[in-house]
């Protein structure tokens, strides 16, 4: 259910709860704004990643043509929203 900014602001339980509760709720939306995961400086992604195009060079895997990726994600997002 999405809600606008303004019915959130006037929500009961904001107006009525406490400091301590409104500053952790702060503070967890703060972490989930400050916490942009930079890959590229994830060593162990990294090196999955090595690996994976590695062995699609050696053509140990084949993997998937840009075409049969573009049509399985249309067919997902077809499927996604197919309900909304």
């Amino acid at each position: 259910m999405k809600r606008n900014v303004h019915t959130i602001r006037e929500d009961a339980y904001i107006q009525t709860a406490d400091e301590r509760k409104i500053t952790a709720l702060y503070d967890l939306l703060e972490e989930q704004i400050k916490a942009k995961h930079t890959w590229w400086q994830d060593e162990n992604f990294m090196n999955e990643l090595e690996e994976r195009y590695n062995q699609m060079e050696q053509g140990v895997d084949k993997g998937v043509s840009p075409e049969r990726l573009l049509n399985n994600i249309a067919e997902k997002k077809a499927k996604m929203y197919a309900d909304r």
